[in-house]
């Protein structure tokens, strides 16, 4: 039987891929079928601002959402790096190691995955957004293991 750090290591190593898969997955789709998919997350934002008593334009609301995905999908996917690394070495440093990787599969998915689909152009600015997603995700999760750790030391 595996261990609870392996198992843990598995779990997030095996997250880590399918998150991997899933921005593959989106930048595989066409310019037409990109543009569906965010429209329609648009168009639930906008709702829910239109209840706020908010009136978003169309053209900066589908700009923050897109751009907002992309942040999103790297933060996990530095999340899920990080613990992977994290039980997998067992050594802190090892974690930075996930901006890395995230960096490497943001320009991966640019400018190849995306550059080869039709309607869709690779650029600088989203993997510089993506990179930000998974660094923040690591800043976080480092601050939360200094706090847990200092709470384990004044025990």
């Amino acid at each position: 039987m595996l261990s609870t750090k392996k198992r843990k290591s598995l779990f997030f190593g095996l997250l880590s891929v399918v998150i991997i898969l899933f921005i593959f997955y989106n930048s595989l789709q066409s310019g037409e079928e990109s543009s569906r998919a965010s429209g329609f997350v648009t168009g639930i934002v906008k709702g829910f601002l239109n209840f706020l008593g908010l009136e978003p334009r169309n053209e900066s609301l589908s700009f923050i959402v897109r751009k907002t995905a992309h942040f999103g999908e790297y933060f996990l996917l530095s999340l899920a790096l990080s613990s992977f690394l994290l039980n997998a070495a067992r050594k802190k440093k090892f974690s930075c190691l996930s901006v890395l990787v995230s960096f490497c599969v943001a320009a991966c998915d640019e400018f190849i995955m995306q550059g080869a689909t039709d309607g869709r152009s690779p650029q600088w600015t989203d993997v510089l957004i993506d990179t930000s997603g998974a660094l923040t995700a690591l800043l976080l999760l480092a601050a939360v293991l200094f706090v847990r750790s200092r709470k384990e030391k004044s025990k």
